[in-house]
């Protein structure tokens, strides 16, 4: 691919080379007999190019005239002599202060040059492909060109400014460098696949390193950039192989498209608070990468800035970032933490999407907005706390979370965006604030897992499908005094016999508004009972208040290894009844009890002994005695699937036991 690019190229600088030589003010004849081409630049100078069959030695006059006028040679065109295969030797006057873009390019038969000091400018690849050439090509201020065929460590002589673009470029024998503290620019390619390069020191005088300067210099092993470079071009190490560390100055403003790709032996970098802009693929291909830190202010991160860069396991940010970068941690698959410092006011697009291993969050305390698939696909992440400065939460945020059992949603939010928590399957139960006006569609599509939904007061509207595929809601609520608006199957596959609690005396709005449900239960009040730690213990609702019957009754199911301790109000009653006159909410508390398991452990008596299996009450030791079992309520169910929950058994001759069940 690359060879057809280069051809492509080539063709292209020949076909431009032949097109501006049809444009010329006059032709004279040169003092070593061949007739030159000359355009008059209107200052009493003139720029001279050749005819590509020009051969032989060449001397270009210092002046000429024409139409009794005389005019100095003062500039080389561009690409004007490229492509001269038949020139042996070319002698440039002292009148010449401009050598232009590949003005010499693939003279193949050219073997020797001299470059005036008076040269102030040559541009870049102006002697590339000159084949024949055996010796380095210079002037006091530019370093211009070196056969590809030298091998070895080459010192760049002093006093010299500029080292032109492919100076070096493809000499693959070039082992190390030394450049001198008059330079102050390192041009386009200039070292390009110089894969024996494993030594380059640039020292501070250098204030600009061009597009692809060290490409493909697989040897090389560290680079420090200068602390007065202010923009790292595209592709300027792009497959440095070897490369293990690189140290960014405070002085760099810009990193360029893929400026690091394929550093595969790089294994940290850090960004400094300078840098405003990383451009795409910056760091793709970096397997290598292990550790970041990010202490960018603000920055624009252009998309796949670290795409596969598997290895990294450490993603630090700066506590004075105040923005995280769209795509900046894209498909990180190693990262499994991270901490969003209190600086931090935004979270950008996709910022942590696709990193499947990342498991814990902790998002800043003055993050106002979450942008659109922020953790989109973490499917590791289990759980998150969304502070109470976020103002948005952008569609899609966190989609495909599947391992994510709890969200808090806090009051400063006033819309939930559209497939937000799309198939989050192992959330539980969700409380949808009373800021929140209206929900975006898709935004609970597929929690199959989710038990429980409260709907705060001020909704309005919920878009198409909000909670199509929650299979297993055994309970709704909502807050307002009227229905919201519903989209397009908003409520498919949720089971229509479920309790659904109202204010009371809204009753005749929510049945003609959602007629789909058959169990509406008027509540007089806001109430909701939850575990001060849910990895200690959980908390049942046996039963909600209502406008006829205020009490509540609740059991409180310890984790392995804790036990059930008190509940908010002081009371040790597990279940407990109760009376619920005004807005509450009830915590339970649990205690470690040194590793056991309370009221889930076996029961025995009489040979017949009880334990609980993947949501099944197991019986051993009864043949033909009849088994049955009961909900908290006194109803049968059904022995299977059983959902969490207090359970009463009645096998045989032993005593009625309480089962507890925790899926």
């Amino acid at each position: 691919m690359k060879k057809q690019v280069f051809l492509l190229f080539a063709a292209l600088l020949f076909s431009q080379a032949a097109f501006a030589q049809g444009y010329y003010d006059f032709t004279a004849v040169a003092p070593s007999g061949q007739t030159l081409n000359y355009y008059n630049n209107g200052d009493g100078t003139v720029s001279v190019e050749g005819p590509l069959d020009l051969t032989g030695n060449l001397v270009i006059p210092d002046s000429v005239t024409y139409s009794g006028t005389s005019y100095s040679v003062t500039s080389i065109r561009e690409r004007g002599f490229s492509n001269c295969n038949g020139l042996t030797s070319v002698t440039i006057p002292n009148s010449v202060i401009s050598i232009g873009l590949g003005a010499f390019w693939n003279c193949t038969n050219l073997t020797s040059v001299t470059i005036p000091n008076s040269v102030t400018s040559i541009g870049d690849y102006a002697f590339y492909g000159c084949s024949s050439l055996t010796a380095p090509i210079y002037n006091n201020t530019h370093f211009v060109f070196i056969p590809t065929s030298y091998s070895g460590s080459y010192t760049i002589p002093s006093g010299i400014t500029t080292i032109c673009g492919y100076a070096f470029s493809n000499c693959s024998g070039l082992t190390s460098v030394i450049i001198p503290n008059s330079v102050t620019s390192i041009r386009e390619r200039a070292f390009q696949n110089c894969t024996s390069l494993t030594s380059v020191t640039i020292p501070n005088s250098v204030t600009s390193i061009g597009e692809r300067a060290f490409s493909g210099c697989s040897g090389l092993t560290s680079v420090t950039i200068p602390n007065f470079v202010t923009s790292i071009e595209d592709y300027v190490f792009y497959g440095c192989s070897g490369m293990s560390s690189v140290t960014i100055p405070n002085s760099v403003t810009s990193v360029g498209e893929r400026a690091f790709q394929n550093c595969t032996s790089l294994t940290s970098v850090t960004i400094p608070n300078s840098v405003t802009s990383i451009g795409a693929e910056a760091f793709s291909g970096c397997s290598g990468l292990t550790s970041v830190v990010f202490n960018a202010d603000s920055c624009t991160v252009f998309s796949n800035a670290f795409a596969n860069c598997s290895s990294i396991n450490n993603f630090t940010f700066g506590s004075n970032v105040q923005y995280i970068p769209a795509y900046l941690c894209y498909g990180m698959t190693s990262l499994t933490s991270v901490t969003i410092p209190n600086s931090v006011t935004s979270i950008g697009a996709s910022a942590f999407q696709n990193c499947i291993n990342l498991h814990s969050v902790t998002i800043g305390t003055s993050v106002t907005n979450i942008g659109i698939g922020a953790f989109e696909d973490c499917l590791s992440l289990t759980s998150v706390t969304i502070p109470n400065s976020v103002t948005s939460i952008g569609g899609y945020a966190f989609m495909g979370c599947i391992r994510m059992t709890s969200v808090t949603i806090p009051n400063s939010i006033t819309s939930i965006g559209v497939f937000t928590f799309r198939n989050c399957t192992n959330l539980t139960s969700v409380t949808i604030p009373n800021s929140v006006i209206s929900i975006g569609e898709y935004a609970f599509y597929g929690c199959s897992g989710m038990t429980s939904v409260t709907i705060g007061s001020s909704i309005t509207s919920i878009g198409d499908r909000v909670f199509s595929g929650c299979s297993e809601l055994t309970s709704m609520k909502f807050l307002g005094q009227l229905p919201p608006q519903l989209g397009t199957g908003v409520f498919e596959d949720v089971p229509t016999d479920i309790p659904v609690y109202i204010p009371c005396g809204r009753i005749a709005y929510y049945v003609t508004q959602m007629p789909i449900f058959s169990n509406y239960i008027e509540t007089t009040v806001d109430f909701s009972a939850m575990s001060d730690d849910e990895s200690t213990g959980t908390v049942q609702v046996l039963a909600m208040p209502s406008c006829t019957d205020h009490n509540a009754v609740l059991y409180a199911v310890p984790a392995d290894g804790y036990r059930f301790d008190h509940w908010s109000t002081g009371s040790t009653d597990n279940p407990y009844t109760l009376t619920v006159t005004s807005d509450t909410t009830i915590i339970a508390y649990f205690v470690s009890n040194g590793g056991g398991t309370e009221g889930i452990g076996e029961v025995g008596e009489n040979d017949i002994h009880i334990s609980v299996f993947n949501g099944r009450i197991c019986v051993e030791g009864i043949t033909n005695e009849e088994v049955r079992v009961y909900d908290i309520t006194g109803r049968t169910v059904q022995n299977r699937s059983l959902p969490s929950g207090v359970y009463i058994v009645k096998a045989g001759t032993l005593p009625a036991q309480k089962v507890v069940v925790m899926r």
